[in-house]
């Protein structure tokens, strides 16, 4: 069957793979840069693009997600926890002023396919700020945010949303009680 431009099946292909490119660069890049130890100290002390009075920041935000959880494994820029038998990660970005609230949810050959329409439509109407993601064969739930605008009410409100995602998978898709446009 020959498959055009406009096909859904062409469309959610492109969406996945631009997702993917999203996740895996700034799960790579940390990684690779070496970010997950002194990249705010390197920034900070570079003089360039300093934080304002009172902003958040790597240490700050990292305190934050243990007082979410009751173990948390991994160092500075990855952390990881379990919260209702979901992996949650804090992957964060000081030099790129990015974090990444992450919780795997399935393989995406274990997903049936009408979903994963549904995870798209989700997207725009059911997510609010956490949203469905795929990555290297993994459906996850992801909340992205500049760190330094990021405040403690919003971070909480991130977390349980992103944890929301994960549990209402193939259910409501919903990251809270608020739809839009349904």
């Amino acid at each position: 069957m020959k498959q055009t431009v406009g096909d859904p099946r062409n469309v959610i292909a492109m969406l996945m793979a631009i997702t993917l490119t999203a996740l895996t660069s700034t799960m790579t890049g940390c990684a690779s840069l070496g970010i997950f130890g002194d990249g705010e100290e390197a920034r900070l002390s570079q003089g360039s693009n300093l934080p304002r009075e009172g902003a958040m920041d790597r240490v700050r935000l990292e305190r934050l997600f243990e007082s979410q959880v009751e173990k948390v494994t991994g160092g500075p820029g990855g952390l990881r926890s379990m919260v209702d038998g979901y992996n949650i990660w804090l992957i964060t970005d000081p030099l790129n002023d990015r974090m990444r609230l992450m919780v795997p949810i399935a393989q995406i050959d274990g997903v049936e396919p009408r979903f994963l329409n549904a995870l798209l439509e989700a997207n725009i109407h059911s997510t609010l700020d956490a949203r469905y993601g795929v990555s290297e064969g993994t459906v996850y739930a992801v909340y992205l945010h500049p760190i330094s605008t990021l405040d403690e009410a919003d971070f909480t409100s991130a977390f349980q949303q992103t944890l929301n995602l994960a549990r209402t998978l193939g259910t409501s898709f919903s990251s809270g009680k608020l739809q839009f446009g349904k």
